[in-house]
């Protein structure tokens, strides 16, 4: 007897074009994988964040460069990432530094074409 993968709640971490975030959208809509996303997150204003907004997704920008250190940036994603509870993050061509927190050891998954 098989068994049912979980349907997959997924926050998108991105940089630039957003192209892999996008590709996983067409997957989803296709049916090829049981997941919505819940959270963006952009680190700055870059073409993924109109590529994401064009296909329904609201994203929210922390810029890097606004704040005072690691700490404070990655706080930051974490408040968000928190309030939206995905089961796994995606960092689709994240370029910032995040300090990945324990609760999230296991649950993140990095995407860059570089």
């Amino acid at each position: 007897m098989g068994s049912r993968a979980k349907h997959l709640r997924l926050a998108a971490l991105l940089s630039g074009g957003g192209r892999t975030i996008v590709n996983l959208l067409d997957c989803i809509e296709r049916g090829e994988l049981d997941a919505e996303f819940v959270l963006a997150v952009a680190s700055r204003e870059c073409s993924g964040v109109e590529r994401l907004r064009e296909r329904g997704l609201t994203v929210q920008i922390v810029p890097y460069r606004d704040m005072p250190d690691v700490e404070a940036y990655s706080a930051a994603i974490n408040e968000r990432l928190d309030a939206a509870a995905p089961d796994l993050v995606v960092m689709g061509g994240f370029l910032s530094f995040w300090r990945i927190p324990a609760r999230y050891e296991g649950r993140v998954v990095n995407i860059h074409p570089a």
